[in-house]
């Protein structure tokens, strides 16, 4: 068996990081999750919510906040239908994540669903209280019928403070 010697050194010589290394760690998680079944038929470009909000309160300014948002969106029409949509994310009332145009082709059955999952590292620059919001907003033209967390598959939001 061979022994490695990092820079000629013995594995007793090793030393882990420094303790006093405080970047990067995760100070605290907020999550909430919503698995009941909204309908909606939204006009063109309206956001919808999806049922999850947290709040978290950073313990300092120069810290960032993990967003992690994930949603599924189904058509609520018979026959062969197109749903567009995208996934934002809103940090108050401030839009920090507007994801790019999802595109669902359903069958006869309107059965077809897109299940997404975001993530989002936000400088939120504050020790104030943010509340995180996953919208779901109706790219198509007109008016469309779909459904969010159809069949109990929850929308999930979980927030992670990461110290900077």
């Amino acid at each position: 068996m061979a022994i490695i010697k990092p820079n000629n050194n013995t594995i007793s010589a090793i030393t882990a990081l420094p303790a006093a290394i405080t970047t990067g760690k995760v100070l605290q998680v907020v999550q909430d999750t919503h698995g009941t079944e909204i309908s909606t038929s939204s006009p063109g470009g309206a956001e919808v919510d999806s049922g999850v909000s947290a709040s978290i309160t950073p313990s300092s300014s120069s810290n960032k906040i993990l967003v992690i948002g994930s949603v599924q969106v189904q058509e609520n029409k018979s026959g062969s239908n197109t749903l567009y949509w995208r996934t934002k994310i809103k940090a108050d009332s401030s839009t920090i994540y507007d994801g790019q145009s999802a595109e669902i082709v359903s069958n006869d059955t309107g059965e077809f669903g897109l299940r997404t999952t975001v993530q989002v590292l936000h400088s939120a620059n504050s020790t104030s209280q943010i509340t995180y919001t996953l919208k779901v907003k109706n790219d198509d033209g007109g008016a469309t019928a779909m459904v969010i967390n159809r069949n109990g598959s929850p929308a999930s939001i979980t927030l992670m403070e990461i110290a900077g």
